[in-house]
């Protein structure tokens, strides 16, 4: 079954609209179960949603359209899709002027939080206008040699120089043809 962008949009309405209802009604149980001494402050000082594990206990239906091929539990699956819907429309500034920001203005001022994965940085490769010569690179990074003055010197060697330099030793070159 899917769904139009505007049947989602209305799906995460209700659901925001009715978390905003819910919320003054239950203070005590979301107290009473949180791990976060900020939510001892009053919902307009929150910088998160609390209470969202005991709101999608009981109203998981409101996203379970949505809910089709998550592997994750329904009570899971709400609670980051209302999370995400919000930073979201925070993002798009969607949520200014609505019942959720008269009535939570701490989570909508709230920096959204900052990716814990490093980012990963480009080098910029610099181009170079000849290419390298490997004789000159190699002298260049040999400074034992130069100041010794043991490097070698560049030369160009022909085949007629190579067959010269065998011959010269002493060894017998026969070339056939193939």
């Amino acid at each position: 079954m899917k769904f139009a962008l505007t049947d989602r949009k209305q799906i995460m309405d209700n659901a925001l609209e009715t978390y905003c209802m819910w919320v003054p009604k239950n203070l005590d149980k979301i107290r009473a179960n949180a791990r976060i001494s900020e939510t001892m402050l009053p919902p307009e000082q929150w910088t998160q949603m609390f209470g969202l594990d005991l709101f999608t206990e009981q109203h998981g239906d409101l996203i379970r359209p949505l809910y089709l091929k998550s592997k994750k539990p329904l009570a899971d699956f709400a609670r980051e899709t209302i999370s995400k819907e919000v930073i979201r429309r925070f993002q798009t500034e969607e949520l200014w002027g609505t019942q959720f920001s008269r009535q939570f203005p701490g989570i909508l001022a709230a920096k959204a939080a900052k990716s814990s994965k490093p980012r990963k940085k480009t080098k910029k490769m610099q181009k170079t206008q000849q290419p390298i010569d490997i004789f000159e690179a190699a002298t260049a990074v040999d400074s034992i040699s130069q100041s010794l003055g043991t490097n070698y010197q560049e030369r160009q060697m022909t085949i007629t120089d190579l067959v010269n330099s065998i011959a010269g030793t002493g060894m017998k070159i026969t070339i056939e043809p193939v």
